[in-house]
């Protein structure tokens, strides 16, 4: 996220934002974070969270029900989005084929 994107968070998405990498560390510890805004939806606030996983759904098991209340009680659009680094992408594809 753009320094000006980034400043326009307010406290309260900073801090839910903090809380879902805090809940993601405490069991992948090598997992990295950036935050986007949603290409379709520029309200929208995207965790994209790096992590060397074969289960990505794993990942989402952790936090789904935190984000679900950020987004329902607090009204906060954040969503996760779990990705695996590059050099798992290449070794899964060329497993694959």
């Amino acid at each position: 996220m753009s320094a000006q994107s980034a400043e326009a968070l307010t406290p309260g998405v900073r801090a839910a934002l903090d809380e879902l990498q805090a809940l993601i560390h405490r069991h992948y510890p090598g997992a990295t974070f950036r935050v986007t805004r949603g290409r379709d939806d520029p309200q929208a606030i995207h965790l994209v969270t790096t992590v060397d996983v074969d289960d990505l759904d794993a990942v989402l098991d952790v936090v789904v029900n935190r984000m679900m209340e950020l987004q329902i009680d607090q009204g906060l659009p954040i969503f996760v989005i779990p990705t695996r680094p590059p050099r798992r992408i290449v070794a899964i594809r060329a497993a694959s084929g």
